[in-house]
């Protein structure tokens, strides 16, 4: 298992053309997308949400929860409809289980939302745009950055799985890497508002 956490950072293309070949295994996708679940888990006993309202509270912990997971089958739906688009020949299931290769940075993004929780919490609670804003931004930018890494991984397992162009599976990359932006910043704004 180490050695394929070695490859898919290292050597990315070669990792998903070796899984192609293979017998399907959904241990280390599930695995990377747990580990992060476990996070998630962690931040909601460490920092619980406060509502007035159980249901909300409720809502809100299963939905921060599991998130990764609901992320994880959107954005293989987001990616296997755009691969079909550019003529792929990939099937759903392939495209579910490499995509939950590309999370492996959602690992990092949970771990960071999690170190970074405190900051904003006082910010916020405090008003104070000089504790709040800079490290929103800077949680922002490490956010893309790890986005763009999910979209360099998804890129090469939609190339393999779906034996489409680079370009093309660059561009779906790209596509998935927006839409899960886009679907995370509807998730901050689910929280604020609560």
């Amino acid at each position: 298992m180490l050695h394929d956490l070695i490859g898919l950072i290292v050597r990315p293309r070669s990792f998903f053309a070796r899984k192609i070949g293979e017998p399907p295994d959904y241990c280390l996708p599930a695995l990377i997308v747990s580990t992060a679940c476990l996070v998630y888990l962690v931040m909601d006993i460490v920092y619980p949400v406060s509502a007035e309202d159980i249901r909300i509270w409720a809502i809100t912990i299963v939905l921060n929860v599991f998130s990764p997971f609901i992320d994880w089958v959107v954005i293989s739906l987001v990616l296997f409809v755009f691969c079909r688009a550019f003529s792929g020949t990939g099937t759903f299931l392939s495209t579910f289980r490499n995509s939950g290769y590309g999370m492996l940075p959602f690992i990092l993004i949970a771990v960071m939302e999690l170190i970074v929780l405190p900051f904003l919490n006082t910010g916020i609670a405090e008003h104070s745009s000089s504790s709040f804003l800079p490290v929103f931004a800077v949680l922002l930018l490490l956010n893309a950055i790890l986005v763009v890494w999910s979209g360099y991984l998804w890129m090469y397992a939609m190339e393999k799985t779906h034996a489409i162009a680079h370009g093309d599976a660059m561009a779906a990359a790209a596509i998935a890497g927006v839409f899960y932006v886009l679907w995370s910043m509807a998730g901050w704004v689910w929280l604020v508002v609560l």
